[in-house]
């Protein structure tokens, strides 16, 4: 009787545990589905770009929570970095904006407009979020859609007051939760690599496709250069090897030649405005302009341009950026010095001013002069089309991505287009990246069995114990289950 009576105990227990899952679950899902709408995430992002709010006592107990819940996820990188995929529900039309002050403004005529202005903008009925984040010393801070959103420190120049945006973060929390939870079951990198959104993916395509789609792009690449120009780039390119430069080294350099050498490089691109202009002059008209002081130096002195090119204290300037542009759109005219004497570096692998690059550098060749193009080998790739272009997500600006494809060369990224069509037939083009695998903390090194008991005198601290190392267990990202 005594042995019946535990197993029916047993069983009321397990039942009664069963209903109380059951109840949590219903309850979450209610959580889940009540919970911020994708566009509302949104809004909340573009309000805390830069992390440079501080926010009230209740909020950054929420924050404190979703760290409690990240450091259940194995770090994957430097300062505790920890990576994550949170997803959101697009919601319905009404959560994305209100119709009647869209068309009070005038920014949408009807409810049809309406409509369409939401799907275009939230295609997907479920959104995802990229959230990151680090901690080092007692600085921490959150990456949310690749924004910083918060940090710990703000610093003196930030504008410094209390906010509350407890919902927020609720959200986070819940969200991070149910990573956990499908990381604990192992399904949650299933789900990313099935699933994720190709707008928030990497990947390559590669160029001979991208034109085949887009040749109009093709077209333009080429506009300014002809097939004979290429030919001659191509054979030149041959030639240069192990990172060495091609032609006669300059045994005396000065700022004159430095200058006449732009001057070919100007004359074989046709620029405009130009004509009657002195190299010096030339250079100064083109060129970045922040030279280091090299237009005070005498232009035929050799041993002034030496002195000059060994000054350790010049700095700060951009002496070889010949034809200015941007960051990553501009072209350098380097003069390097090794055992040999002086020689040219040619540098321009942007998209858009490569063509120019290849000039430069066949004028040089031409000349004689000893020149080396870095980049090579890509820019002969692309203008062969047998190069791949780097697909980055969006909200991630398409320059200097190359730490996205380690091992690749890449030398043109993009984010996937907006129009739709495009969009579509790009994607069975692409081969995707895989995403960066996520881990639970590993486990503790404790043994648990199935079944632990503690026997003692009453009042012993037995039931303190068994709280303790419960909350170690879920600490370790053992499941209450």
């Amino acid at each position: 009787m005594e042995i019946m009576h535990w197993r029916y105990t047993g069983n009321r227990i397990l039942q009664n545990i069963s209903s109380v899952l059951s109840l949590e679950l219903e309850r979450r899902k209610c959580i889940m589905s009540e919970m911020m709408k994708a566009p509302r995430i949104n809004h909340w992002i573009n309000v805390l770009r830069g992390g440079k709010m501080v926010f009230n006592k209740e909020t950054n107990e929420t924050i404190d929570r979703v760290f409690e819940q990240l450091h259940l996820i194995a770090p994957c990188g430097d300062d505790e970095r920890r990576e994550i995929w949170l997803k959101a529900e697009r919601g319905s039309a009404e959560d994305y904006d209100d119709y009647e002050y869209l068309k009070e403004e005038e920014i949408v005529d009807t409810y049809e407009d309406f409509l369409r202005m939401w799907q275009e903008e939230y295609p997907d009925e479920v959104n995802w979020f990229h959230l990151v984040t680090i901690e080092r010393d007692d600085y921490r801070a959150i990456f949310l859609g690749r924004e910083l959103i918060y940090q710990s420190r703000v610093y003196e120049e930030h504008e410094v007051y209390e906010y509350g945006l407890k919902e927020l973060f609720v959200w986070m929390e819940e969200a991070v939760k149910k990573c956990v939870e499908d990381l604990q079951n192992g399904s949650y990198n299933c789900d990313v690599q099935n699933n994720l959104s190709a707008r928030q993916r990497t990947g390559t395509i590669s160029r001979k496709d991208y034109w085949e789609m887009f040749p109009d792009c093709r077209e333009a690449f080429f506009s300014e250069i002809t097939d004979a120009e290429i030919e001659i780039f191509l054979s030149n390119i041959e030639e240069q090897k192990d990172g060495q430069p091609v032609g006669k080294y300059i045994t005396e350099m000065t700022a004159g030649k430095f200058y006449e050498y732009c001057a070919i490089g100007y004359k074989a691109n046709q620029y405009e405005n130009l004509d009657g202009l002195t190299a010096k002059e030339q250079y100064y008209k083109k060129a970045d302009g922040r030279d280091e002081g090299l237009s005070e130096i005498d232009a035929d002195s050799s041993e002034e341009f030496e002195a000059w090119y060994n000054d350790r204290h010049r700095g700060g300037g951009h002496p070889w950026e010949v034809c200015r542009g941007g960051n990553s759109t501009h072209i350098d005219l380097f003069v390097r010095h090794n055992e040999h004497g002086y020689f040219l570096s040619v540098r321009g692998k942007a998209w858009t001013r490569s063509i120019e690059a290849i000039k430069f550098y066949n004028a040089l060749r031409q000349e004689g002069v000893a020149v080396y193009l870095h980049d090579a080998k890509g820019i002969s790739d692309r203008l062969l089309g047998r190069d791949r272009i780097g697909i980055v997500p969006e909200h991630v600006i398409p320059a200097y991505c190359e730490s996205w494809f380690s091992g690749m060369e890449i030398l043109d990224f993009m984010n996937l287009p907006y129009e739709q069509d495009e969009y579509e037939a790009m994607l069975p083009k692409i081969t995707w990246l895989e995403e960066q695998r996520q881990e639970l903390m590993k486990k503790s090194k404790f043994f648990v069995s199935p079944y632990l008991t503690k026997s003692g005198i009453r009042r012993c601290g037995k039931s303190s114990l068994m709280k303790l190392m419960a909350e170690h267990l879920r600490d370790t990202g053992v499941i209450d289950d």
